[in-house]
């Protein structure tokens, strides 16, 4: 369900904003091997603005920012995302981006789940 906060709680989305997180599990594929437990993933999705196609993969870069829609005008120094990125790769995981269903962007936070 659709979470709805107020008008300026987020320097990255319009107003009224939407957010909507999920929590998933993805099975390993099978290059990653019949032991692989398989992924939990935390689905991350807001409304517009989006970030473009080009721009996708150089958010997690330290200094990095989307000239229209994260500049320093509106807040951020481009540390956020890079820091992010780090520890979810030092748990052995991935910070994804892509596009939202609701018309912004997408942040899937991939984690391997633990064997048993």
């Amino acid at each position: 369900m659709p979470v709805r906060w107020k008008p300026g709680a987020s320097a990255y989305t319009d107003a009224p904003g939407r957010l909507k997180v999920s929590l998933l599990h993805e099975a390993a594929s099978p290059a990653q091997g019949a032991g692989h437990p398989g992924w939990a993933i935390v689905r991350w999705e807001d409304s517009s603005p989006g970030v473009p196609d080009a721009e996708l993969a150089h958010l997690t870069e330290r200094l990095y920012r989307v000239e229209n829609s994260r500049n320093r005008s509106s807040g951020g120094s481009g540390l956020g995302l890079a820091i992010a990125s780090a520890l979810v790769s030092a748990h052995e995981g991935e910070l994804v981006p892509g596009h939202s269903t609701l018309g912004g962007l997408r942040w899937d936070i991939r984690l391997p789940l633990l064997s048993t």
